[in-house]
């Protein structure tokens, strides 16, 4: 098992291929790094992270972005990981591999540090946290440093870093002499200082230490006057530094204590290391723990400041963006206090590539972009800014082509090195492939570039890759609009202020409104009508026929998938009105053989009596009334008797079946109950069946013939359309209401939608700030039998509807 910090061996085998090599570069993904990398504490998480890889494992990314996501709800609940800057410290436990090497003090220092912090991470996440953010409990728990490390380290060194007077009791000793020594050489010194002053003797600094000892300054023309060593002069020669003989003697004592001192300490450093190499491993595991909580803590600040959620991840290749930001223009903008324009994309049915087109600077190539960034920072284990019901796939390949290719090393021009990307792209791409390309086509003669790019677009289609690509050229649109797979999409354009709104719109195409534009810049009218002139009317009447045709094809989708929402809805409803009346059929018929039985058991009561009644008549010897009240209820009781046995098999035995009906290792089922139970063996007309542990024998008129049973998952249950409660509805509008209420009225709705099995619902709660919106979506989140939740297009209500499928 490799150590978190470093880079999986076979990196091929765990990360996204991508092509060409400077992708990141090109998608900005470097950029995202780089703010990432100044949310770290230590350097060798920054050093990580700028090198982590893109990962297409799905359990792995998975469990990464579940990681962050703990992380920062650790933080919304007002808790941190208690995490401060610390200094790497491989190169100090490398050193202490080796047998007899000591560490620096500073070194020893530093491992202290990260000590510390993974001892306070560890004891601040309590029992009551490690249950509520369990992903992040999984990595602290991983923390097992024996105490006896730190205690080892914390004998010698203060928590400042300085060294312990009571290390030891030699030590505690030369500390004491230093003491005494040291105070004895004050008073001296100060006696000879004030002396010296007095006469005048003496420079304005009065004293300073030269070569570890404590020196008088002495005028140059007085140092003669002083007995003692001269041990330096000032730079100008005006000043002697001169030791006194008098305080000689204990300058001498107190430097040999200090190199006891050194000596000592020095000794103590030698046994800590000693003591510390067998733990080096658990020390370094610690380590790399605090540089993995160092990336998530990271990462999750950063998704905080970027309002990043955890999307839906799907494990497949998918397009499921919702309320989408391109990452670092909404960080820009946020900074700038500016609105920036999220887009959805959501691509349905058998469409994996999107082709947008539409006026330049228009966001085309923005959009673009941001899909690819967001699927980087997606797979690299980074929340996005997007809906938090945004279903993101997993691609195992990205190749992407934008902006100038020229290539002065292999002599190739823009044109040529893009025709050689999309060479290696064809040859490399697949259905886990996300391909994307910017003004796809351009570059050369419009009619071959346009020629050429249909025709590859044509190959990407076959690969079934996923992708989205830019262009202008109409073909391209015509050919999107031919095909399945491939879907047309455009950047809306104010046609009245000729100004782009930035919108993204899937299902129709754009047009590049040149000619709009060109008119407004104010080019003159002979210049604008040549140039029509040159296109022709054929061209601008594709463009817009391409654009009808593409929003009639919508519509009919529409309706189709509409009717066809309908038909199933009226095939749950006939198959459910036919199961109730049988069912009330069933029910009629069972209530009165249930009635017909309780007069049975009434005619055993009344036989008891008569029994009493017979017993007494004996007694009195009158034969001919017994006989005759035997034979009137026995009269009676046969009776009843017939008619149940008549209802019973107009209930239950209905449909009778023929022994040869039953095969040994098939299924049937109790026509009371309707248990089902695997046949073992078949005699005459009797039948032995299996349910589950229980063997018996039953007639086969007992049993209804069937299929194997199906696992039925009990969390799920079967739901329909039909309304039992009269004057339900299945939309609810909760604008203008408090938080609070419209929370209560929504619990209601639901409520009373499972009871009455309501599958589809519609919940109206505005726009505005999206505080309403956000709430309801997060009471969604408390009913398991929600299948999914979406917003409809934005000419529907967008963001301001949440529809529900139960």
């Amino acid at each position: 098992m490799n150590n978190f910090l470093d880079l999986p061996l076979h990196l091929h085998l765990v990360s996204m291929e991508m092509l060409p090599k400077d992708i990141e570069s090109k998608l900005e993904f470097d950029k995202i790094r780089q703010i990432l990398v100044k949310y770290c504490f230590g350097e060798d998480a920054k050093k990580y992270l700028q090198e982590a890889p893109v990962y297409h494992d799905f359990k792995r990314i998975s469990t990464l972005l579940d990681e962050v996501e703990s992380c920062r709800n650790l933080f919304a609940k007002n808790h941190s990981l208690s995490i401060g800057p610390y200094q790497s410290i491989k190169e100090e436990l490398e050193w202490l591999l080796s047998k007899g090497r000591i560490l620096e003090v500073e070194s020893i220092l530093k491992i202290q540090e990260v000590l510390l912090i993974l001892d306070h991470i560890k004891f601040a996440f309590n029992e009551k946290l490690k249950l509520e953010f369990s992903p992040l409990a999984k990595i602290i728990q991983r923390i097992e440093i024996p105490s006896e490390i730190s205690k080892a380290i914390g004998k010698i060194f203060d928590i400042d870093g300085s060294i312990k007077q009571n290390a030891s009791p030699e030590l505690s000793k030369i500390f004491k002499l230093i003491g005494q020594k040291s105070r004895a050489l004050e008073s001296s010194f100060r006696s000879i200082l004030q002396k010296y002053q007095k006469k005048g003797w003496l420079s304005e600094s009065l004293e300073t230490l030269r070569n570890g000892r404590r020196v008088l300054s002495v005028k140059a023309e007085n140092k003669r006057k002083i007995r003692g060593i001269i041990h330096d002069e000032s730079t100008t020669g005006k000043t002697s530094f001169v030791e006194p003989d008098e305080v000689i003697q204990l300058n001498n004592d107190l430097f040999d204590l200090e190199n006891d001192k050194r000596k000592e300490v020095y000794k103590l450093i030698k046994e800590l290391c000693s003591f510390l190499r067998p733990y080096r491993d658990d020390i370094l595991k610690g380590y790399e723990i605090l540089v993995e909580l160092d990336c998530i803590n990271a990462k999750a600040r950063f998704a905080i400041d970027l309002e990043a959620v955890r999307p839906k991840l799907v494990n497949k290749p998918n397009f499921g963006f919702q309320m989408a930001y391109h990452p670092l223009l909404k960080w820009m903008n946020d900074g700038q206090e500016k609105k920036t324009i999220p887009f959805n994309l959501d691509l349905h049915g058998p469409n994996r590539i999107l082709v947008i087109s539409g006026p330049n600077a228009g966001g085309k190539s923005v959009s673009m972009k941001a899909v690819g960034l967001l699927q980087l920072m997606t797979q690299s284990g980074l929340l996005i800014p997007v809906d938090e019901n945004s279903e993101v796939g997993i691609f195992k390949k990205i190749y992407c082509d934008i902006g100038d290719q020229q290539s002065l090393e292999d002599d190739l021009s823009t044109y040529s090195s893009r025709l050689k990307n999309m060479k290696d792209f064809l040859s490399k791409a697949d259905k886990e492939a996300l391909i994307l390309i910017d003004e796809f086509g351009s570059g050369t003669d419009p009619k071959i570039g346009g020629a050429l790019a249909e025709a590859m677009l044509k190959e990407f289609n076959t690969k079934k890759c996923f992708g989205v690509v830019t262009t202008h050229y109409s073909n391209i649109k015509f050919f999107a609009f031919k095909n399945r797979g491939i879907v047309n999409g455009s950047m809306l354009f104010d046609k009245e202020k000729l100004k782009p709104s930035y919108i993204l719109k899937v299902g129709k195409p754009g047009s590049s409104f040149a000619f709009e534009i060109a008119n407004k810049i104010g080019f003159s009218k002979s210049v604008m009508q040549y140039a029509k002139r040159k296109t022709g009317k054929n061209e601008k009447a594709i463009d817009d026929l391409l654009t009808n045709l593409q929003g009639d094809k919508q519509s009919v989708e529409r309706k189709i998938a509409e009717l066809q929402e309908k038909e199933n809805k009226l095939e749950r409803l006939i198959r459910n009105y036919e199961n109730l009346y049988a069912q009330l059929e069933f029910d009629r018929k069972k209530l009165k053989l249930e009635r017909k039985a309780k007069n049975l058991k009434k005619a055993d009561e009344e036989q008891s009596a008569l029994k009493a009644l017979i017993k007494e008549l004996r007694q009195k010897e009158n034969l001919e009334e017994v006989e005759r009240m035997v034979s009137q209820k026995a009269t009676s009781e046969k009776s009843l008797k017939n008619e149940i046995v008549a209802l019973k098999e107009e209930v239950f035995y209905k449909d009778k079946y023929d022994i040869e009906e039953f095969t040994v290792g098939g299924f049937a089922k109790l026509r009371e109950g309707g248990a089902v139970g695997k046949i073992l063996g078949i005699k005459k007309n009797n039948v032995e069946i299996a349910f589950g542990l229980i063997q018996m024998q039953l007639n086969c008129k007992e049993l209804i013939p069937t299929g194997e049973p199906i696992e039925i998952n009990a969390k799920r249950s079967v739901t329909t359309d039909i309304n039992f409660k009269h004057g339900f509805e299945s939309k609810l509008d909760i604008r203008g209401y408090t938080i609070s209420d419209g929370l209560d009225f929504v619990q209601e709705f639901l409520d009373t939608a499972l009871i009455q099995n309501v599958s589809d619902l519609t919940i109206v709660h505005g726009i505005g700030t999206g505080k309403l919106r956000q709430a309801v979506h997060q009471k969604l989140k408390e009913y398991k039998e929600i299948s999914k939740i979406w917003h409809p297009p934005e000419e529907f209500g967008g963001q301001g509807i949440t529809r529900i499928q139960l």
